[in-house]
């Protein structure tokens, strides 16, 4: 941590925003010792930095966090994570939440968008890849989730650092759909060939970690104190589609 410490002293930020982790939730899967440091450790010390230095922490977590149900989750639900990578950010959240009561714990669900070069891709810039290589792809059909897009992620913590938003705030596009039926929405949106698109169970998949079968939130705080409506996933794969266009147009 002294690389972290000597940088902090000399930034001497008033807001962190910390973001930093392993986000491969299969690579983490039975390894999670060897990520402890980089997934927990980091952010245990960012808390007492803020908390010591009088700073704001806004700390980004998961929807992981969680081990799925029906019935959406409320920002103060407790965690039950069910796979090592949710096991360490509940862990985390713990450190931010005794440490400093003060911080955010920033819950975002699935994110797509663009990403920046060198950014790790997601699911939908990954189909669109594919399907306009002609490339089949698989995709589980059983797992429901309410795709945010990582723009209104962003705009989201902005919003709650602005308000000096404390405690746990959940982060969903607020739609309710299973994988399978966002990659074909993926497909419409981009008009792009949906036969290439095959639905599957997640027990025809092996050597990955589990999932939640459904994780949906109530997005509450978001949308009552922060006044935030994120786009749906049919509004936020349109402006990836005309963010593309526009792109192209102009170049």
């Amino acid at each position: 941590m002294s690389a972290l410490s000597a940088t902090l002293a000399t930034v001497r930020p008033h807001v962190i925003i910390h973001a930093a982790a392993e986000g491969n939730v299969d690579a983490v899967q039975g390894n999670a010792k060897d990520f402890e440091d980089l997934n927990v450790s980091v952010t245990a010390f960012l808390a007492q930095w803020c908390r010591d230095h009088s700073r704001y922490l806004a700390y980004v977590s998961s929807n992981a966090v969680f081990g799925g149900r029906v019935r959406p989750y409320a920002d103060d639900d407790p965690p039950s994570p069910i796979n090592d990578y949710g096991r360490l950010k509940a862990t985390a959240e713990t450190a931010v939440s005794s440490c400093l009561p003060s911080g955010l714990i920033f819950r975002p669900i699935l994110m797509y968008g663009w990403p920046g070069p060198g950014a790790r891709t997601n699911p939908a810039a990954h189909w669109v890849s594919e399907l306009r290589a002609g490339q089949p792809i698989r995709i589980v059909r059983d797992v429901v989730t309410q795709p945010l897009a990582s723009s209104d992620a962003a705009k989201a913590i902005w919003r709650a650092v602005e308000a000096r938003s404390s405690g746990s705030i959940n982060a969903s596009g607020g739609v309710s759909l299973s994988l399978h039926e966002f990659a074909l929405l993926t497909a419409d949106t981009f008009d792009l060939d949906k036969s290439l698109i095959t639905g599957i169970e997640s027990s025809e998949l092996t050597g990955i970690a589990p999932r939640p079968r459904c994780t949906i939130f109530d997005n509450k705080r978001l949308n009552d104190e922060l006044r935030f409506h994120p786009l749906t996933p049919s509004q936020g794969l349109r402006e990836m589609y005309q963010t593309e266009t526009s792109a192209t147009q102009g170049s």
